[in-house]
């Protein structure tokens, strides 16, 4: 699940860089896209799930 995590966070850095270039060559707009709001939910839920387990079966 760790790696998955990993990933995810990787896409989201990923995204939020492409953004990032976006706005300094004046393509996008200032408000974050929502695929990038979307990943960070994601990665949010996947987090409340890992630790759910964490407490209720304990760590490795």
């Amino acid at each position: 699940m760790q790696a998955e995590i990993d990933d995810l966070e990787d896409l989201i850095a990923i995204a939020q860089d492409r953004w990032n270039s976006r706005c300094d060559a004046g393509w996008g707009a200032a408000r974050t896209p929502e695929p990038v709001l979307r990943l960070r939910e994601k990665l949010k839920e996947v987090r409340r799930l890992q630790e759910a387990l964490q407490s209720r079966f304990g760590t490795d």
